[in-house]
């Protein structure tokens, strides 16, 4: 007994005495005697038990054909779902018309707000579903940046417009706009307890905003080009923001002043994510390296990543164990930080990544590409024997 190659994609056709292919039109099929084994359904519904059709003499064994059964009596229901290379594959998000390069996850992996050029909004995708849920309109420019509260109720988004605005998460409804930058915001970030933001743009200075207020209660000036990334530590007391330039430097939140500069990375800090008992700042540039920094001494860690091919798209798991790059080519690769060894490494869309991002737990990955997609893995179903991982 063998397996039809050209058999429908919902069952395996099995002949016992001769080669015979599924047909392709069950209409035109003469009437055949079926059986179903298993208990009877009502009619239209599907049975999940084999199902036995005999036709000019060869015994058929379908699971849950119900096409074959169109001249019979029998009725039949859906099989149970296998666990099959296509429970691996990606959730594809599809809204956006111009390339994706901007995705966030909200705390509860529920939620990914997401930004693409030539359009002056963010999208609200509830992953569940995979559905578009909500549509924040109001910026005047293209969204660079966005970031939510530490309960996923606010969201804030930064724009060529030069604003920050804040967003009603359940409702989509505007609750401020943020004015004080002379260039685009490019990165945000959210205080733990919520009460701050801090924000960097293509001016060059880092702006601290009051939330409750929002006004601007500080304004950091030091780096020499654009600001691409912000953080704050566990306790809100300390600033990391990161410039086009490589710099990273820490700012006093309380004492609104300058602690220091971290000078290594010869290119571009575009991430930032401070360990949980905020002595230490994790970095990644496309410079193609991690650095580890004693934020006390300035001295750093630096472990180097073998991509594949360049990257210029990182984000960092919450627990800062993890790191996941995109490249030019459309592949995503996961790396233990602590190491630089790829756990992962994945064709993920046809052309660039241009966004990335690690889900709080750190079980999901979310990618925004040039093909206008935003695709949505799940680390688990993956696994190392993956047929995507290249």
């Amino acid at each position: 007994m063998r397996t039809i190659a050209n058999a429908p994609p919902c069952a395996k056709v099995i002949a016992s005495n001769e080669s015979v292919s599924a047909h392709p039109n069950p209409g035109s099929l003469p009437s055949a005697t079926a059986s179903c084994v298993g208990n009877s359904t009502p009619h239209g519904s599907f049975v999940k038990d084999t199902i036995m059709v005999r036709h000019r003499g060869v015994l058929f064994l379908a699971a849950s054909i119900c096409w074959f059964l169109h001249t019979s009596n029998a009725s039949c229901i859906d099989p149970k779902p296998k666990d099959d290379a296509k429970s691996k594959e990606p959730v594809t998000l599809v809204g956006h018309t111009g390339l994706v390069w901007h995705v966030g996850w909200s705390p509860d992996g529920k939620l990914i707000a997401s930004a693409g050029t030539h359009e002056k909004f963010v999208k609200l995708w509830d992953v569940p579903s995979g559905k578009n849920t909500i549509t924040l309109e109001g910026h005047e420019g293209w969204v660079y940046c966005s970031a939510f509260n530490s309960e996923g109720t606010v969201l804030a988004t930064g724009s060529e417009d030069a604003t920050l605005r804040l967003w009603d998460v359940k409702t989509g409804k505007p609750l401020g706009t943020l004015k004080g930058h002379n260039s685009t915001v490019l990165s945000v970030a959210f205080s733990a307890d919520g009460t701050l933001l801090a924000t960097g743009s293509m001016d060059k200075v880092v702006r601290l905003w009051d939330v409750k207020t929002q006004k601007a209660v500080a304004v950091f000036a030091g780096h020499e080009d654009g600001v691409w990334a912000v953080a704050f530590n566990p306790k809100g007391d300390v600033l990391a923001s990161g410039g086009w330039e490589g710099e990273i430097r820490l700012w006093d939140v309380g004492g609104r002043k300058a602690i220091s500069t971290l000078s290594g990375h010869t290119e571009v800090a575009r991430e930032l994510q401070f360990q949980a008992d905020g002595k230490t700042l994790l970095s990644c540039s496309t410079d193609q390296c991690i650095r580890r920094w004693d934020i006390a001494t300035g001295k750093a860690v630096i472990v180097r990543v073998k991509h594949p091919h360049r990257f210029l798209v990182m984000g960092f798991s919450v627990d800062g164990k993890t790191l996941a790059t995109g490249d030019h080519k459309g592949n995503w690769t996961l790396w233990e930080v602590g190491t630089g060894k790829s756990l992962q490494n994945i064709k993920g869309h046809d052309k660039a990544i241009k966004a990335i991002a690690l889900s709080a737990d750190g079980k999901s990955v979310a990618t925004g590409s040039a093909d206008s997609t935003i695709k949505v893995w799940t680390l688990d179903k993956l696994g190392s024997d993956s047929p995507d991982k290249k």
